[in-house]
């Protein structure tokens, strides 16, 4: 029996929603449940002698590796959204929504995280400065946006599913 093109349409916005679901999840993973416990690990393990630097070279370790995901999240986005807007009607919110998530997350994946790497390898004194503090910080905020861009992307496509 063959699959209906209607069938296999609802099965692939199932995946594209739940991988948007993971890039929310990913974020928020790092930013309120690792971030603090990595850079307070001290707090948690009597003894533990680890310095905020060390601290920083771990959780940049799972930011990198992180990164691979995001990638995909990306790369989801990118092609659903093309062929939506190609052989569906589509929003602009939409488009919108997923080049703004796009942008951030290529922006955190590809140009913060090298940035902070390069910065972390010349040592402990670059990471104390002013540039480093400025460019995490920027980070921070890119990985907000890309958040609220997913998330919006969620709400818009999930709310589209009742009000036609």
């Amino acid at each position: 029996m063959p699959i209906s093109s209607h069938f296999l349409h609802r099965f692939i916005f199932g995946i594209y929603i739940l991988t948007l679901g993971v890039g929310c999840g990913v974020i928020l993973a790092l930013g309120i449940f690792v971030a603090p416990v990595i850079f307070r690990a001290t707090n948690y393990l009597l003894g533990l002698q680890m310095s905020q630097f060390q601290s920083g070279l771990i959780m940049t370790e799972i930011f990198f590796r992180s990164g691979y995901l995001l990638l995909f999240v990306v790369a989801f986005i990118i092609i659903y959204e093309f062929f939506s807007y190609i052989f569906l009607t589509t929003k602009k919110i939409y488009i919108l929504l997923g080049g703004i998530a796009t942008i951030m997350l290529l922006l955190f994946v590809l140009y913060y995280i090298p940035a902070i790497i390069e910065m972390q390898q010349q040592g402990e004194q670059l990471t104390q400065s002013d540039i480093f503090k400025s460019m995490h910080q920027q980070s921070v905020w890119v990985f907000q946006i890309a958040f609220l861009a997913l998330a919006g992307l969620i709400m818009a496509r999930i709310n589209a599913l009742f009000y036609k």
